[in-house]
């Protein structure tokens, strides 16, 4: 039996914490190779989203979109709502809402009380006050600003993430691969397509990718480093409650990852109960503020803690849906077809698109939206079946007597990381139920599916090396770096035919000159849809 442990055991368990501080500050030569080449492709994305961003110009472009700007005002007002009042026209309606009478009012703005909110998440017009405050700005600020510092903030944490998984001493990674993974971390599809068309619906999504992959790198910190954990489990706690704030299909990922975080962090054998809870706390006061606040806000604008405003909008396209539209979503989602041309920019993805003879479309499912199956566009992620094949044989092991082949063994940091891009995958869910598939929501979901194909690629990397099967390692380069590169490429070009097609139409001569100068064929094959 083992008894209570001794102050010699405390003594090394403080000096295991100072000397990975140290290490902290004293990086290996490869580790500082790593990070100045996965520094440079963060800055060549940025770059990339900027340029997408602003149609090509790098300046900013007049946008039609100022909703949080809108909501932003209001708050400096003093109000709730928008300054902008309804027509005359449409409050006098018996029914508002009807759809005859949209034209009358602000697109998806929730009518209440004769006044217009908005039901996009508060944080992001939060931030732009204090801008505004500090600065003292009264210009009016599209949603092209947020959209894109949201998604070079992701960028930032995903990659510093990435970073700190790659190089853990005894899962340490290659260069070349792990800036690799930030490029598909930042590429796939749909990503540069969100970015290409900064409207308040992107703003809002990347604000909650944003701050949700911030909460991950400092909740991994904070398992990482025990000295620090406490303050760093704050941190997470900070940046999900303000990713809370920006989306509210956050309330699914929160709480897995923050699960997630908790249990695995919990590992260690001289760990109480006491500091058990000290954890929790520390994962879970800031968030509960944050649900507590939102709920405030909704009662304040709806008198209904649980109303975001989806209940009162001027739309012709309610947030509602069916159970049986699920699959059709799942499937579109992550199959629906994109035209190959051999004319730039190469892959178009289109409104309706033909349906799918393998499954049942639902009477009432609607293909107006552009889609283009993350599958066939970003074909990393592909490797998550690696992870599956490992949880396969992990799981026949355990049934087993024979011990796990070195394959199948998850490591604390792979299975932390494979439990978060489950829970990031899950807020996707809110929106599978609707009558349609939209580019945009795959947002939602495609970080997580990305982490974890980037999890199963290190896994492989480290079990050809350990495994010292050369002529198979060498295969799996060449197979991992085919589809970081198709993933990288096919999501830029993407972006191109976002919704609207903003470059073509708002810088036409930029557009032409890149059909000139790269398509292989002398005029387009597909007809622009």
């Amino acid at each position: 039996m083992h008894g209570p442990p001794s102050s010699a055991g405390n003594s090394l368990i403080a000096m295991t914490d100072r000397e990975v501080a140290r290490r902290t500050r004293q990086l290996d030569p490869s580790t500082k190779r790593t990070i100045i080449a996965c520094v440079a492709v963060v800055l060549l994305v940025s770059l990339i989203y900027v340029f997408f961003g602003s149609t090509g110009t790098f300046h900013q472009e007049r946008w039609p979109d100022d909703y949080y700007d809108r909501i932003c005002e209001g708050f400096r007002a003093g109000h709730l709502y928008i300054k902008e009042l309804p027509s005359r026209a449409l409050l006098s309606k018996a029914d508002p809402y009807d759809r005859r009478w949209t034209r009358l009012g602000l697109w998806d703005a929730s009518l209440y009380g004769g006044h217009y909110y908005l039901y996009w998440g508060p944080v992001p017009a939060l931030f732009m006050l204090a801008f505004k405050t500090l600065t003292g700005s009264h210009e009016v600020i599209t949603d092209q600003w947020p959209t894109v510092i949201f998604m070079v903030g992701r960028l930032c944490a995903g990659a510093a993430l990435l970073v700190s998984i790659a190089t853990r001493p005894k899962q340490r990674q290659p260069t070349w691969i792990c800036a690799l993974a930030i490029a598909v971390f930042g590429l796939a599809n749909p990503l540069p397509y969100i970015v290409a068309r900064p409207w308040v619906y992107e703003a809002s999504l990347t604000g909650a990718q944003c701050f949700a992959f911030w909460g991950l790198l400092f909740a991994f910190w904070g398992m990482e480093l025990p000295g620090f954990r406490r303050r760093l489990f704050v941190a997470a706690s900070i940046a999900w409650a303000l990713a809370i704030g920006c989306r509210v299909t956050s309330f699914v990922s929160v709480p897995l990852a923050m699960l997630a975080t908790l249990v695995l962090s919990s590992h260690r054998t001289n760990r109480s109960w006491k500091t058990l809870l000290a954890d929790a706390l520390a994962l879970g006061v800031p968030v509960a503020f944050a649900i507590g606040a939102y709920a405030w806000y909704n009662y304040a604008r709806f008198h209904s803690p649980s109303e975001f405003g989806v209940s009162y909008m001027i739309t012709l396209q309610p947030f509602a849906g069916k159970k049986a539209y699920i699959i059709p979503n799942v499937f579109s989602y992550l199959f629906a077809p994109v035209v190959w041309s051999c004319h730039f920019p190469f892959v178009r993805i289109i409104t309706f698109r033909p349906l799918s003879s393998l499954i049942h479309w639902p009477a009432g499912y609607q293909v107006f939206e552009k889609a283009g199956g993350i599958m066939l566009t970003a074909k990393w992620c592909w490797l998550t079946v690696l992870c599956v094949v490992r949880l396969v044989a992990y799981i026949r092991q355990r049934l087993s007597v024979s011990g796990l082949p070195s394959l199948a063994r998850f490591s604390r940091a792979e299975a932390w990381g494979l439990w978060c891009s489950l829970s990031l995958v899950a807020s996707m869910g809110p929106v599978l139920i609707l009558w349609e598939a939209s580019m945009r929501y795959a947002g939602d979901a495609v970080g997580g599916i990305v982490l974890a194909a980037t999890i199963g690629a290190f896994g492989l990397f480290r079990w050809t090396i350990r495994e010292r099967r050369r002529v198979f390692g060498a295969l799996a380069r060449v197979l991992v770096l085919a589809l970081g590169l198709q993933t990288c490429v096919v999501g830029a070009l993407a972006a191109f035919t976002t919704s609207d097609e903003p470059i073509r139409t708002q810088n036409p001569r930029l557009y032409h000159r890149l059909e000139k100068s790269l398509s292989l064929c002398e005029s387009p094959d597909v007809t622009r849809r």
